[in-house]
């Protein structure tokens, strides 16, 4: 019997509040009113997402069951291939009252259709296999720091290395889960010094060509 996969998070209430903390480190600095808004938007955004991303079943997980998948597919196929002529005869009859076809037309388009189930579970593993989990994480918290900090970088005068340190410890005061490359305090960013923070903002844009 198929193993059942873990129930996903797929919808909820967005939190976009701020801690006061994180409120009185962007009003510091002489921004757009709107700034603790659109950050507590981009940051709501994310927790959402952490939401879905927590939830979500183990790599190995969804591997194994496509894999399942595609072996049950495989085993319906032959088995279909191997009905007696009287049941296809019988069938046809049926079809042709019910939907004017014969099961030979019936049992070439379900061919074609579990053989498309089969290729699309084999390109499914074949991306799992792949992808890099490690960077795939991380995913969420480099785009969240790059778009806190583009907001910081809009404001005049402000030069990127400010913002990039700012944008981190907000994120900081507001409990964002700090990927592996980051320096953690008690499990949250640390902003470390401003050019750390910079690079780190640096180093995900130029994975996007931004």
């Amino acid at each position: 019997m198929p193993k059942k996969i873990r129930e996903e998070f797929t919808g909820g209430v967005v939190d976009i509040s701020l801690p006061d903390e994180a409120v009185g480190l962007i009003m510091s600095v002489a921004g757009p009113e709107s700034l603790c808004e659109e950050i507590g938007t981009l940051i709501g955004w994310y927790r959402f997402q952490e939401c879905c991303r927590s939830s979500a079943p183990a790599a190995g997980e969804i591997r194994d069951h496509l894999n399942n998948v595609a072996s049950q597919v495989l085993r319906l196929r032959e088995s279909i291939g191997l009905l007696p002529e009287e049941f296809k005869a019988n069938s046809s009859v049926r079809l042709l009252k019910a939907k004017n076809e014969f099961f030979e037309s019936f049992a070439e388009r379900l061919e074609r259709d579990l053989i498309t189930l089969q290729v699309l579970c084999g390109l499914g593993v074949a991306e799992i296999q792949s992808s890099k989990s490690g960077s795939k994480k991380q995913e969420l918290e480099h785009s969240l720091l790059s778009e806190v900090s583009a907001l910081f970088e809009a404001i005049p005068g402000m030069q990127m290395t400010k913002a990039a340190y700012i944008a981190a410890e907000v994120l900081k005061a507001a409990g964002v889960k700090a990927p592996d490359w980051i320096k953690t305090d008690g499990g949250v960013l640390a902003a470390g010094d401003g050019g750390a923070a910079r690079e780190r903002v640096r180093a995900y844009r130029k994975t996007k060509g931004v």
